[in-house]
């Protein structure tokens, strides 16, 4: 499946996209899918990859969920809003917080929660 996850064809891709969350635990899905999110052209396959990682990640061992939530954690200080807004809405989904992170709050305020996000993320990998 790895190879059609690029494919021109839509439809085949959103469905590779959301079938490899289902069945894999391997480290390259969640590569690729944290790498979509950040830097695919199209709006639709970043935000769908976002949906992916929220939910989809399901054979995962702890250590790759926590290289997904620090891929997440690295996504809030994007550039694009889109990104950012989809990053928190897949860590709220995954930990049920938001630690305050606003994807469209002025820069200061975003870096603040950012580093908030980092000492969890610190804490969560000492109890791994």
């Amino acid at each position: 499946m790895m190879q059609d996850i690029d494919t021109d064809n839509r439809e085949l891709r959103l469905q590779v996209q959301w079938a490899l969350g289902r069945v894999s635990n391997d480290d390259a899905v969640v590569e690729v899918l944290l790498d979509t999110l950040q830097n695919d052209g199209s709006a639709l396959f970043r935000e769908k990859a976002a949906c992916a990682l929220a939910s989809d990640q399901i054979h995962l061992n702890e250590q790759q969920k926590f290289r997904l939530l620090q891929g997440l954690v690295k996504a809030l200080n994007d550039n694009k809003y889109q990104v950012r807004r989809d990053a928190i809405r897949a860590l709220k989904i995954r930990t049920g917080q938001t630690r305050g992170f606003k994807a469209n709050a002025d820069i200061e305020k975003r870096l603040a929660a950012i580093r908030e996000w980092d000492s969890w993320l610190e804490e969560y990998q000492q109890h791994l």
